[in-house]
Order: structure tokens, then sequence, then C-alpha cells
């Protein structure tokens, strides 16, 4: 690999072999899945919460606050 200092970074590579990509052709679906369930309990916990703030039951901030921070923060291409 050849890294150029120049305001711009240039980076030279050549071609990788199948074998590079057949963990993440692996992975993917797994992936995929895990974040499919991760969206649907943060789904889960967001109706929690607005029925809290409605008045049926007290944490409806905290709960906003755990459906924030579990979010999915990945990008699957």
């Amino acid at each position: 690999m050849l890294i150029d200092d120049a305001r711009t970074p240039l980076i030279i590579s050549g071609p990788t072999a199948k074998s590079d990509t057949q963990q993440f052709d692996e992975l993917k679906p797994k992936i995929e899945k895990l974040v499919g369930a991760q969206r649907k309990l943060v789904t889960q916990i967001l109706a929690d919460s607005k029925d809290s703030l409605r008045g049926k039951g007290g944490g409806g901030g905290l709960l906003l606050l755990r459906a924030f921070k579990g979010l999915p923060r990945i990008m699957l291409l």
C-alpha cells in the first residue's frame, strides 16, 4: 500500500482476493438479523415510552433515553 502525504491523500492498492470478502459475506446475514431485532426492540421501547408519557405509568423519559441509545448505528451496504 502506498499512501501519498499530499493535501488530498491518495491510496493506491491492488485487487483483493475473494477470501478477503468471504468473512463479510458470511457475517452480513447475521448482522442484518441482529439489526432487525434491535430495531424491533427500540420500536417497542418507544411505544412503551409513549404510553408512559400519556400517564399510564412512569419513566417515560428514561425509556426515551433507552430508545435513543439503543438505535442501530451501523450502515449495511
